[in-house]
């Protein structure tokens, strides 16, 4: 308000094209990095000060531009207790939910529902990034010596001189024309993947308060599932039959995937080729 009514008064002060009331309060609006929404809200509290100069704009929550959560300690203690009962994995759209309930809205005196942005703002001003979950150190205890030994010396000087046989593929797909060997060598992967219960997205809101916890290879029951693919036919399938092999680990659910279940599926595999 001052900026404009100074702007406004001192005519050798205004930007060059302004000429009238209007034009003024746009220029100061902008000055100030907003938009032309604001210079609204400029020129009602001007006409209000006009008539009464006992108007002047306050804002009830201390200084202009200080976010809510900074004045009102009540209403930032009832977030961050509603995030707490909600987990470790919250999100934006959780305090939006929250402050959209009647006993929220009524509180505030506030009708309009909170946007996303505003809850992601509040985040941070409540100690929160968005960043990876810090974890401890976490050591493979399968690569083993001889397991190792066994990589170097034995599989990956096979796999090489199978290789000459494979066909090859390019970045899109395409075959990749190569001198035809008598025999194509046609490699059947074996894959195994495990799923956990409690999977989640790796990033999410983390509170700068959070130290490194020790990481657990796995969360909750798991799911495995295992079987074999070639690049050159997909999934192995036969007459009615196929090599796939679910499994729930776990000493009370079915067991572990033992050497003799290795075996099995691949005697299946065999049969099927």
């Amino acid at each position: 308000m001052i900026m404009l009514f100074r702007t406004y008064s001192a005519k050798a002060s205004a930007p060059a094209g302004a000429k009238g009331w209007i034009e003024v309060l746009i220029w100061v609006s902008l000055a100030w990095n907003h938009g032309k929404l604001y210079a609204l809200c400029i020129r009602r509290w001007c006409r209000a000060y006009l008539l009464d100069y006992g108007t002047l704009p306050k804002n009830s929550y201390g200084r202009w531009k200080t976010s809510i959560l900074l004045t009102d300690e009540d209403l930032k203690n009832k977030i961050l207790t509603h995030l707490q009962g909600i987990g470790p994995y919250i999100s934006a759209t959780d305090i939006v939910h929250f402050l959209s309930t009647p006993e929220m809205k009524s509180q505030l005196g506030r009708d309009k529902p909170f946007c996303l942005r505003t809850a992601q703002h509040w985040l941070h001003v409540m100690g929160y990034t968005w960043c990876k979950e810090k974890k401890g150190q976490y050591s493979d205890g399968h690569e083993r010596k001889d397991v190792v030994e066994y990589w170097q010396r034995v599989f990956l000087p096979a796999m090489a001189q199978y290789a000459e046989s494979m066909r090859k593929w390019d970045g899109n797909g395409g075959e990749v024309a190569t001198p035809p060997p008598l025999r194509h060598t046609i490699v059947w992967f074996h894959d195994e993947s495990i799923f956990y219960a409690h999977d989640r997205c790796k990033l999410h809101w983390v509170h700068n308060s959070e130290t490194a916890k020790p990481y657990a290879k796995g969360d909750g029951v798991s799911f495995m599932v295992a079987d074999f693919i070639s690049a050159d036919y997909g999934w192995l399938r036969g007459d009615g039959c196929d090599a796939h092999v679910t499994l729930k680990p776990g000493k009370n659910w079915d067991g572990y995937f033992s050497n003799g279940d290795v075996l099995a599926q691949a005697t299946q595999a065999m049969n099927i080729l």
